[in-house]
């Protein structure tokens, strides 16, 4: 079975486990993960297969396309935090 097919992703999938954070942090504490802390998991998975025999320019390109996407998300948190609505569940402009 080619690896890259849907019911091949269904198959691996069994073995992610990802409790997401439910509520804004204030109000109900820390209950789960947020997205930066899973492509943070990405990122240094990708790092170590990049230290030894695989690594390649598509290994840290994968690298720098996650750090980009933190890049953005960190933006998102630094707008909420200027419009005062970090924490809650209010949209930001």
């Amino acid at each position: 079975m080619d690896k890259y097919t849907p019911e091949a992703r269904a198959e691996r999938a069994q073995y992610i486990d990802v409790t997401w954070q439910t509520g804004p942090i204030p109000e109900v504490g820390v209950n789960g993960a947020h997205i930066e802390d899973v492509i943070q998991v990405a990122i240094d998975r990708l790092r170590v297969h990049n230290e030894g025999p695989m690594r390649c320019r598509e290994n840290s390109l994968a690298i720098t396309a996650l750090e980009e996407a933190q890049n953005w998300l960190v933006r998102r948190t630094m707008a909420r935090v200027n419009q005062g609505v970090e924490g809650s569940m209010e949209p930001h402009t």
